[in-house]
C-alpha cells in the first residue's frame, strides 16, 4: 500500500487537489493524477462487504495520489455522492447510475448503451465524439476516464449466483472493454462457471483485460484454464481490497468491556463470516 504524506484530518472531494502547506515535493516525484472508474461496487446496498470493498479501493487510489478522482458507475435509479473516509480526511465519491432493466429504450440503460458504443466501430471518431457521445452522460463519463477498475462485488464474477447474476456483472466490464478502456479487475474471487457460456463470458474479459487479480490461490488457477497462454503473465494475486479500509475508532458503539479492557493488552476482534458459515 503506498502511503501518503498528507497528515490525516483534512477533507477534500476526490479529485479536487489537496495541498501540504508544511513540506515541497520534487516534481520528478509527483505523479499525474487520474480520473478511475469504479465498477461492481456501491454504498446503496445493504452489503457492508461491498462497501468495505468500494471504500478499501478509494482510499487505496487516494494513498497513491490525492488527487486522483474516483467516481462509481453502478446501477441505480439515480446518481448520488457518498462521503467515506480516507487517508487525508473525509472525500465525496459521485455515483453515475445506469440502469439493468427490460426497458432498453432507457438512454442510461446498459444495453443501450452498449448498443451505442457499437456504433463507434461503424461511425468516423470525431463524429462518434461529437454527436452521439455528449447525449449520453453516463457513458461520457466512462469513456473519458483513464483506467476502469472492476470487482464485481468481491464474489459475483461467476454463476454460482445464478447465471442472470454474471451478466449483470459482466455487461459494465463488455462496455468498458467496446469503449477500448483499460479494465482492470481488482482482487476478488473468480468462479467457479458452471456453464460453458459462463466460462466464454470470463474468458472473454479476462483475456481483454489489462490486469486480473484474484485473492485466493484458487481463483488464480481458475483464470488459467480460461485465458490463452500468452495472456498468463496479466494474472497475479493480492489481498482483498478490504485490507486498504482507512481504520477508525467508533467510540459511541464500543461495547463497556472493551472500554474495560487492560491498556497494554492488545484487543483482537472476529468478524464472523455469515456466508461461510451458511457454507457459501
Amino acid at each position: 500500500m503506498l502511503k501518503t504524506d498528507l497528515k490525516s484530518g483534512q477533507s477534500c472531494r476526490s479529485g479536487q487537489t489537496v495541498t501540504n502547506s508544511g513540506s515541497e515535493t520534487s516534481p520528478t516525484a509527483v505523479r499525474q493524477p487520474k480520473t478511475l472508474c469504479l465498477l461492481g461496487a456501491s454504498f446503496g446496498t445493504d452489503n457492508r462487504g461491498v462497501s468495505a470493498l468500494a471504500a478499501g479501493t478509494i482510499n487505496a487510489a487516494i494513498q497513491a495520489n490525492p488527487d486522483n478522482r474516483v467516481f462509481l458507475l453502478d446501477y441505480g435509479y439515480e446518481p448520488t455522492t457518498t462521503v467515506i473516509r480516507s487517508t487525508i480526511g473525509p472525500c465525496e465519491i459521485d455515483l453515475v447510475n445506469i440502469r439493468f432493466s427490460k426497458r432498453i429504450l432507457l438512454r442510461n440503460n446498459v444495453a443501450h448503451l452498449i448498443a451505442v458504443a457499437l456504433l463507434k466501430r461503424l461511425l468516423p471518431n470525431d463524429y462518434w465524439e461529437q454527436r452521439i457521445l455528449p447525449k449520453y452522460p453516463e457513458l461520457k463519463s466512462l469513456y473519458e476516464a483513464d483506467t476502469v477498475l472492476s470487482i464485481a462485488g468481491g464474489d459475483s464474477f461467476s454463476d454460482i449466483y445464478g447465471f442472470g447474476r454474471l451478466v449483470y456483472v459482466a455487461l459494465p466490464q463488455i462496455l468498458a472493454i467496446l469503449l477500448a478502456k483499460d479494465l482492470v479487475l481488482l482482487p476478488q474471487t473468480i468462479g467457479p462457471f458452471r456453464r460453458s457460456v459462463s466460462r466464454r463470458i470470463a474468458s472473454f474479459i479476462m483475456q481483454r483485460s489489462t490486469v486480473v487479480y484474484g485473492r485466493e490461490t484458487d481463483s488464480i488457477q481458475v483464470a488459467r484454464t480460461l485465458v490463452r497462454t500468452d495472456c498468463q503473465k496479466k494474472l497475479r494475486f493480492s489481498p482483498d481490497m478490504a485490507f486498504a479500509l482507512e481504520p477508525f475508532i467508533d467510540s459511541d458503539r464500543m461495547t463497556a468491556v472493551l472500554g474495560q479492557t487492560v491498556p497494554d493488552r492488545p484487543i483482537v476482534g472476529f468478524n464472523i463470516s455469515g456466508l461461510l458459515y451458511m457454507g457459501g
